[in-house]
């Protein structure tokens, strides 16, 4: 099961930045759907929060806390969108996209 963390003002609206949001929206997604979504809340480790998640979506992300994320083996993905389960519809459908090609043989 794959856990996308989406750094929210709220529990449903994407944050400007990364790097220091009042909250984190965790999606716990299998190859199709969102099966769970919880709202977590960090005061000062941000790596805390995002321990168990691969993958962390915002509209932006300072040059330092990219490459403290990708060190830690967590993937930034930045979109411009507000809703954070937009967001993460939309990671899954491109998800679906990629694993379908990845699936397709030549037929020369």
């Amino acid at each position: 099961m794959r856990k996308i963390a989406v750094a929210a003002n709220d529990d449903c609206t994407i944050a400007e930045y990364i790097d220091n949001p009042p909250s984190i929206v965790v999606y716990e997604v299998n190859e199709k759907e969102v099966v769970n979504r919880t709202v977590r809340y960090y005061r000062s480790d941000i790596f805390e929060v995002l321990g168990d998640c691969d993958t962390v979506v915002g509209r932006k992300c300072s040059d330092t806390l990219k490459e403290q994320l990708s060190s830690k083996g967590l993937t930034p993905v930045l979109i411009e969108e507000d809703s954070a389960d937009v967001a993460v519809g939309k990671i899954i459908s491109i998800d679906q996209d990629m694993q379908r090609k990845a699936n397709q043989t030549c037929r020369h």
